[in-house]
């Protein structure tokens, strides 16, 4: 059964510009309140009216994410401490509280668990390309390990000795490196 087309080209011809003004109104309409929101945000924001998590989150996502590569050890172990505590206020929220907030709770939960493994990532990543350098060169001094200097310690005395399953044992524990990764990278047979 063919469609007559006529009729459909004449309603599209009579009703077309009215539904493309209309259609212009509400997209401008959206675009306006989509604004208004983002503003009030930023005004609550800048106020700082906005709880203090909410604040570390947006700080978290805007500013820290962005220069982890920067940070030192000291930085992104205070980062994890914090959001696991984070993490556990929003567990102990969520027995205090109704059963209707738990989507709520899960929501926040998993987007500060998705910063905690950025951040874990990193400083394992990091961990590893230091001891990379200092197993290459025993004289280099690390201002990465600032305030862990205990680490550095075990882990020179663990070149000294000589054990190489001591010191892929090591490295697994710290950086969560495959043995066999380790083992390419610092040439142990």
């Amino acid at each position: 059964m063919a469609l007559p087309i006529k009729p459909i080209a004449d309603f599209a011809i009579k009703h077309g510009p009215k539904a493309l003004k209309h259609t212009r109104t509400a997209y401008n309409v959206a675009v306006g309140a989509n604004k208004l929101v983002k503003d009030h945000k930023q005004k609550n924001l800048d106020e700082g009216k906005l709880h203090y998590r909410k604040q570390r989150y947006i700080e978290y996502n805007q500013k820290i994410l962005k220069n982890l590569d920067k940070s030192q050890r000291t930085e992104l172990v205070k980062y994890k401490m914090e959001i696991n505590q984070f993490i556990q206020q929003i567990d102990a929220e969520e027995i205090d509280e109704l059963r209707t907030k738990k989507p709520l709770h899960n929501k926040r939960r998993k987007n500060w668990k998705s910063l905690l493994v950025q951040i874990d990532a990193k400083l394992k990543t990091k961990d590893y390309q230091e001891y990379l350098k200092i197993h290459g060169n025993s004289e280099y001094i690390s201002t990465y390990f600032e305030g862990f200097e205990v680490n550095v310690n075990t882990f020179k005395k663990i070149i000294e000795n000589k054990n190489p399953e001591e010191l892929t044992t090591f490295l697994v524990k710290q950086t969560n490196m495959t043995t066999t990764i380790i083992n390419e990278d610092f040439f142990i047979n």
